[in-house]
């Protein structure tokens, strides 16, 4: 069996049906079936925030200009009642406020928390499974930085929401014909 090469998963839907335009799941099933489109679960990361987000949008009126409150920069409770202050990929600023568009676009960690923090688990989650997001746990605060696992098919899914309105079952078969082109149950 050759050894694989490092492989990337990738999936395009129309964000109004669900319809599955085009998937990459890995460069072949000879060696290696698992199909990483469809059957990889991976950490979210940052790629979650833009939910944390909406569900403030939704539940505050917020647009991207809103400037975040500044006590969202805080020091949290983590496991075992620890303190914990999320990383940040570089220093930030703190005499300068942030909108939502530049938490997002810089893609902070502790406004994300906070914003969660202040929305609390328990709306995040009613919202989450309003907007159609899978069973997968979520138990605390660091769910804003991405710590529940989907596969790249049901983020994208997901991600219609923001492209059509509601989240989508990606669909890989819109329908079967017989030879004559009549549907078959």
């Amino acid at each position: 069996i050759p050894v694989a090469s490092p492989q990337l998963a990738a999936v395009a839907i129309d964000a109004r049906t669900g319809e599955v335009l085009g998937s990459v799941g890995g460069f072949g099933n000879k060696y290696h079936p698992f199909d990483r489109a469809f059957d990889a679960r991976r950490t979210l990361g940052s790629t979650l925030k833009p939910f944390v987000y909406l569900a403030a949008l939704e539940r505050w009126g917020w647009d991207a200009d809103t400037v975040l409150p500044g006590d969202l920069r805080q020091r949290f409770r983590g496991q075992n009642g620890r303190p914990w202050i999320p990383a940040e990929p570089h220093p930030l600023p703190e005499d300068e406020p942030f909108t939502v568009e530049a938490a997002l676009v810089h893609s902070l960690n502790r406004p994300a928390v906070g914003v969660l923090h202040r929305l609390g688990l328990d709306a995040f989650l009613y919202r989450w499974e309003a907007w159609g997001g899978p069973d997968v746990p979520m138990e605390d605060l660091s769910v804003a930085l991405g710590t529940p696992s989907l596969s790249p098919a049901q983020l994208a899914g997901l991600y219609a929401i923001f492209a059509g309105g509601a989240a989508v079952r990606p669909t890989l078969v819109r329908s079967v014909v017989d030879r004559e082109g009549s549907p078959v149950d």
